[in-house]
């Protein structure tokens, strides 16, 4: 769970916390999201545990697990988005959380 919470970490340290509330609105926070993703999955080398400077895609790709590279093409999306048309995100959110506090994004939704 660390190691999640790490790359979780990471994401709003570096990403997060400096672009979502810059971007005018989701279109474009939606595209540096994007940017930041394949950035930190495809071109950032990691010196996590086991990982010897590979990049996350080039640590998958060398495993020989049964996952095909193209699950590093998946497009960001808003999970707020998604799940608040179904009404599951507030309803099933405790679920999930075992401490800690989500913090919705904050990008203008213009």
């Amino acid at each position: 769970m660390g190691i999640v919470e790490n790359s979780h970490r990471q994401d709003d340290e570096y990403f997060l916390g400096i672009h979502a509330e810059r971007c005018k609105n989701v279109k474009e926070f939606l595209v540096k999201a994007q940017r930041w993703q394949d950035t930190w999955n495809i071109a950032r080398p990691s010196f996590g545990i086991g990982m010897d400077g590979k990049t996350p895609y080039e640590k998958l790709i060398s495993s020989n697990f049964l996952v095909h590279p193209h699950i590093f093409s998946f497009p960001v999306i808003l999970m707020e988005d998604l799940l608040s048309q179904y009404g599951l995100f507030t309803k099933n959110l405790s679920l999930f959380l075992k401490s800690g506090t989500y913090v919705l994004t904050k990008c203008p939704n213009k």
